[in-house]
């Protein structure tokens, strides 16, 4: 009877290593497991089956893990920031990912990553496929505020934020943004100049030059994302928006790697 209880689970870890499983049932011992983040009906849990590690859901209620990401790596770990399930108090979804590693190699997953059906479950994979010799998982932040200065806080306005994480590519440091993407040293002091200059010279200097301009309709930490937007649709843009806040508002930030005029509308349904 051991020899074949022992091949069943043998069966099932071979078989959720697969992914020809979705789910499972599970033996929940109080004070056996630590979360690494609570939800609202349950925890988010990596474990580790057959020396492969990845991140569940568990739901106390009925004993059933649900994976999360899409598939099983050689270590799986959290920044020092964790990594927030609940979107409702995440204002950057993406700022806290998950560190993954495969092959010595390592890249990050986050919450609002993309993602890829497997047997009905939506499971999030890697931003990008880019991997990494290592990656610090100490989050780092600034904000350059109106006057120039940099102010080491997460501000409430994600888009002056620019966020990375120090990692190391074939023996060389770089620093990456949340989604992966190499970051320009340039870039602060491209944003200390363009913050001074009028519409006009926005126009003439930036725009007309089809320097990176993007879109982005409605509130990020509802999930939209801005998009890049072409030279015409720019300079008809510029037109009705206008730095500070408002319902047609630009600004200036970090997008995809590099300096953006980035222009944001919103309604009043955005409100709600």
């Amino acid at each position: 009877m051991g020899n074949e209880d022992s091949d069943k689970k043998s069966k099932m870890r071979e078989d959720i290593l697969d992914g020809k499983v979705s789910r499972w049932d599970v033996t929940v011992d109080k004070g056996t497991t630590r979360p690494v983040a609570n939800g609202y009906f349950g925890n988010f849990t990596i474990i580790t089956i057959g020396g492969k590690k990845t991140l569940v859901f568990c739901d106390p209620r009925d004993s059933i893990c649900v994976p999360m990401i899409d598939g099983w790596y050689d270590d799986v770990r959290l920044t020092d920031f964790g990594w927030s399930p609940d979107t409702r108090f995440v204002s950057d979804p993406n700022s806290n990912p998950l560190l993954v590693q495969r092959n010595g190699k390592w890249t990050m997953i986050g919450y609002y990553g993309p993602t890829v059906t497997r047997n009905g479950m939506r499971l999030r994979k890697p931003y990008c496929d880019e991997w990494y010799d290592c990656i610090d998982g100490r989050e780092k932040a600034r904000s350059i505020n109106e006057y120039g200065d940099e102010v080491p806080h997460l501000s409430k306005d994600v888009s002056s934020v620019e966020r990375w994480y120090d990692a190391v590519k074939d023996g060389k440091h770089v620093r990456l943004t949340r989604k992966c993407q190499v970051i320009d040293d340039r870039n602060q002091d491209t944003l200390a100049e363009v913050k001074t200059w009028d519409k006009d010279r926005i126009k003439t200097d930036w725009i007309e030059k089809d320097r990176p301009c993007y879109h982005i309709s409605g509130f990020r930490y509802r999930g939209a994302k801005p998009g890049r937007i072409s030279k015409e649709q720019a300079l008809e843009m510029i037109k009705s928006h206008s730095f500070g806040k408002g319902f047609s508002s630009m600004s200036w930030g970090v997008e995809d790697g590099s300096v953006a005029l980035v222009f944001e509308s919103y309604s009043e349904l955005d409100m709600e």
